[in-house]
């Protein structure tokens, strides 16, 4: 049921609110001042009782004392005094009298001095009662009040002047006594003649009700015997006599009226305000109530789509600050829905509403721009069928369908008719609403250009973009596909090519020649796999990709052993060994083959792969140039270079390995003129491992940095050993690989050889090294130079390199490779090459040391060609360092060569 909100309702739970705010502070009040009042007015009668109390015991104090001192006044006749003397009891009995008829006494009697009764006169009944106050015991005598000889009595109304009542008589004494309901003040008086005690008088004198009014008049409060408080009355005790009480009481019905009068007083105000809360809540409601409604029906037009209704605005409190907020918050709708329109556009996404009972549609405008319909309304399901392709109509059409006894949503893609004749893509979501189930919300989204891009993308990541070719994804795709096909029938045979020579190309030439030369090897490749003769049972599914860098794998069908594939691995490497031309220069690449068959080497697409790049690692390593089928003891060897790629890790990290240092020396009188540091590594585990298998595992991993720091430290160490014992004519050479030439290596050789002279420290570079590095390695090497090390070019001519090209190159030694003098001592073609060799060297004025030197007639031969410096088995082996210091202690130093710059 709809509530209504109008001013009506809203007066009422004003009129509710502040009726009961008031109700309830009043109520509250009551309670409180009731509480308080009461406490207070009984306080304040207590206290005034208390007062009461002490007045009325200062008026009994001060009646008894004027008793006391009256009779006291009476007994000093002589007439009275004389006839006590004589006992005679009838002239006593009429004394006794007079002082009835003279005073107010109802009982007057005579005593002796032992006490012995002699006469009275008055009221029989009260005889007992004065006898009983003689009594000897104290407990039995009542208090009493004597008068001061030296003043009146104490007026602090302390109750001080009761005390007990003393026989024989002392002196006047005065007490209250009870009997048979009525109270009676008691008089003894002693009478002495000439100080001696004659006897003592008596005399009761009745407390009647007139002067008990007189006691409760003057002391403001009901003095009476005995006897406790009524209902509304309070009490206090005035003083506490053997057999009476004297209590006062008052009543505070006055204080009850106080409390009945501020009651309706504020029962009155209660009232009043709960009457103004009425009426204040009658014009709040007004003027309270009726911009809410405006803000509540300006709200259902909002909820209708009606965006530019606006509030009027004319109050500056919280409610026209809301009336600001509604006009605010329908402008920032507006400006979203129009955001959102225009999103709708930019993004080809609209909503859309299916109604299975009267099977229309109703959509934003651009659902209807991407079904091509101007109709707005509902759209029949027919139209939007009609714009679909037949070929989807049906995924749609049972899609839709399915969601009306389900509550999961759904998503299809379809083709559509676009403006123009042009087929787009819609991708199609929906799902039922889950508190209207005859109702479909959905979404339609153009996916056109976002299909051609994951089409895009996929061939991207699928292919190579220098060649064309699929890259390593989509072969392992392809190759995974077809095993999972055969079942095993129909073998096939997977190669690994790599162009050795591709990376000395490009840092020849440059990236640009490098890629001509590799996109021809790629088409090559392609050529010929197309023209290798076929089976005509054999469908032509052999494959070509680039697997990366200078690597392409090819997949040969209906290849079942070795032999059958030996022929086309060698037809391959023919035409990828085919000169390319490099402008007017050509260049010849080195292909090294590995191959995997299947499925004798592997069961799997991926470890055939991986099998073949072993098969190729094997070639690379031992033959490059050459194939190789994979064989098993490979993974043994893969399995050892990867060890020895831990372990070698661990032994730079714990400086596990040490130098060899191998002499240079003079030819013609063998004088030594430096030392080649050569590392060696001896592992706990594996024993002595060759530089030839650990340095190129270092340069693969690039653990290579490492050792070469640790190189260069451990040999500037051992040359400052030297010189500090002496041997300072000695010089060391150190060998860089090309992955420590960059711009740190200047920075950590010359922390490393602090306190050297540098021209005693020479680094050698390969030219290889030079070659992949390019520009930068040279930039290196110059500021090394620049700073006084020597740059030997160690390996010359097993490269690219030329004498010409010696030329730019900042280095001062040049050591040629052994391969120059293998034959030299018999081949005069050998001899006439070294000896050209070292002729330009010295024309370039740069230093030469023959590396490889092991037999006498070398040596010769070297000394007629003028070489002066060798190095080689036929002087020493590389000796560890203790043989090495032996060794200069030994033969003495040529003082080493220092070259003019």
């Amino acid at each position: 049921m709809k509530s209504r909100s109008g001013p009506i309702g809203v007066a009422a739970r004003l009129a509710l609110l502040l009726g009961g705010v008031a109700a309830f502070s009043t109520g509250l009040a009551l309670v409180v001042q009731d509480r308080a009042l009461d406490q207070d007015l009984k306080r304040q009668s207590r206290t005034r009782l208390e007062a009461s109390a002490r007045r009325a015991d200062r008026l009994i104090v001060d009646h008894l004392e004027d008793l006391a001192e009256r009779y006291t006044a009476i007994s000093r006749t002589p007439e009275l005094r004389a006839n006590l003397g004589t006992r005679h009891g009838p002239t006593l009995g009429f004394y006794a009298g007079s002082l009835l008829r003279g005073e107010r006494a109802i009982l007057a009697a005579f005593v002796g001095p032992q006490g012995e009764w002699l006469a009275e006169a008055g009221d029989p009944r009260l005889v007992s009662v004065i006898r009983r106050s003689s009594g000897s015991t104290a407990d039995t005598r009542p208090a009493c009040v004597r008068p001061d000889s030296a003043g009146p009595s104490s007026t602090t109304g302390s109750g001080d002047e009761w005390k007990a009542c003393e026989y024989p008589l002392r002196g006047a004494e005065a007490s209250l006594l009870q009997s048979d309901g009525g109270m009676y003040a008691l008089v003894r008086v002693p009478l002495r003649t000439r100080g001696v005690l004659d006897g003592g008088l008596f005399a009761v004198e009745a407390v009647s009700d007139e002067i008990l009014a007189g006691w409760s008049e003057l002391s403001g409060a009901d003095v009476r015997a005995g006897g406790s408080a009524s209902d509304g009355e309070l009490d206090a005790l005035v003083k506490a006599l053997p057999g009476i009480e004297l209590r006062v009481a008052t009543t505070y019905d006055a204080e009850l009226s106080i409390i009945r009068r501020a009651r309706n007083d504020l029962v009155l105000s209660g009232a009043l305000a709960l009457l103004l809360a009425l009426v204040a809540s009658l014009f709040l409601a007004r003027d309270f109530a009726r911009p809410i409604v405006r803000i509540r029906e300006a709200t259902e037009r909002l909820s209708k789509g009606q965006l530019d209704h606006r509030v009027e605005v004319e109050r500056a409190d919280e409610i026209g600050q809301l009336g600001h907020a509604f006009n605010d918050l329908a402008s920032r709708l507006t400006a979203s829905q129009e955001r959102e329109r225009r999103a709708q556009r930019l993004a080809r996404f609209g909503n859309w509403q299916f109604d299975f009972e009267t099977q229309t549609f109703e959509g934003t405008e651009e659902f209807h721009r991407l079904f091509s319909v101007e109709q707005r309304g509902g759209i029949p399901l027919s139209t939007i069928l009609d714009r679909i392709r037949p070929e989807d109509r049906e995924a749609f059409e049972g899609a839709l369908g399915a969601t009306s006894g389900s509550s999961s949503p759904f998503q299809v893609d379809v083709s559509v008719r676009g403006a123009g004749g042009k087929d787009r893509v819609l991708h199609l979501r929906g799902q039922v609403r889950s508190m209207t189930p005859g109702q479909v919300d959905g979404s339609a989204q153009d996916v056109t250009d976002r299909r051609q891009s994951e089409e895009q993308i996929r061939y991207l990541s699928l292919h190579d973009p220098l060649t064309g070719l699929g890259n390593r994804n989509l072969a392992l795709e392809e190759i995974e596909a077809r095993v999972a096909g055969r079942d095993g029938r129909q073998p096939f045979v997977l190669m690994v090519i790599a162009l050795d020579d591709l990376s000395q190309i490009v840092q020849t030439f440059g990236h640009a020649v490098g890629d001509t030369v590799l996109v021809d090897a790629a088409s090559r490749l392609v050529l010929n796999v197309r023209e290798r003769p076929r089976a005509d049972d054999l469908a032509a599914t052999d494959l070509v990709a680039r697997l990366g860098d200078d690597r392409f794998l090819i997949v040969l069908d209906g290849v079942t052993d070795t032999e059958g594939a030996a022929a086309p691995a060698g037809r391959l490497q023919s035409v990828v060994r085919r000169p390319y031309r490099v402008g007017d220069q050509e260049v010849v690449l080195t292909p090294s083959l590995g191959m995997a068959l299947w499925p004798v080497d592997a069961e799997t697409g991926g470890t055939l792969l991986r099998n073949a790049e072993t098969a190729l690692s094997r070639v690379q390593h031992d033959d490059p140039g050459s194939f190789r089928f994979f064989q098993e003891s490979m993974h043994a060897d893969a399995s050892r270079r990867l060890r020895l790629a831990h372990r070698l890790r661990l032994a730079i990290e714990e400086e596990g390995l040490e130098f060899h240092y191998q002499p240079r020396v003079r030819p013609e009188d063998g004088a030594l003129i430096g030392m080649e540091a050569l590392a060696r590594w001896t592992d706990a585990d594996l024993g002595p491992i060759s530089p030839v298998e650990f340095i190129p595992i270092a340069e693969a991993t690039g653990t290579i940095r490492a050792l070469g720091s640790w190189g260069i430290g451990a040999a500037a160490r051992q040359l400052l050993a030297w010189h500090e014992a002496g041997h300072r004519d000695i010089s060391v050479s150190v060998n860089l690989s090309h992955q420590q030439l960059e711009p740190g290596l200047v920075a950590h050789v010359l922390a490393c050889t602090d306190g050297l002279d540098p021209q005693r420290f020479e680094l050698e570079v390969t030219e290889s090294a030079l070659i992949q590095e390019g520009d930068s390695a040279i930039e290196t090497l110059t500021q090394l130079r620049g700073q006084g090390f020597r740059i030997a070019l160690d390996d010359f001519g097993t490269g690219y390199s030329s004498l010409a090209y010696l030329q730019g190159l900042p280095i001062d030694t040049v050591k040629v490779d052994r391969s120059f003098i293998r034959d030299i001592a018999d081949d005069a073609d050998a001899a006439a090459l070294t000896g050209s060799v070292l002729a330009m060297c010295r024309a370039l004025r740069l230093h030469t040391v023959v590396e490889g030197v092991e037999t006498e007639a070398q040596l010769r031969v070297l000394e007629e060609l003028g070489c002066t410096e060798v190095q080689g088995f036929l002087f020493s082996r590389p000796l560890p360092v203790e043989e090495a210091t032996a060794y200069l202690e030994r033969i003495p130093a040529a003082g080493g060569v220092r070259l003019q710059r």
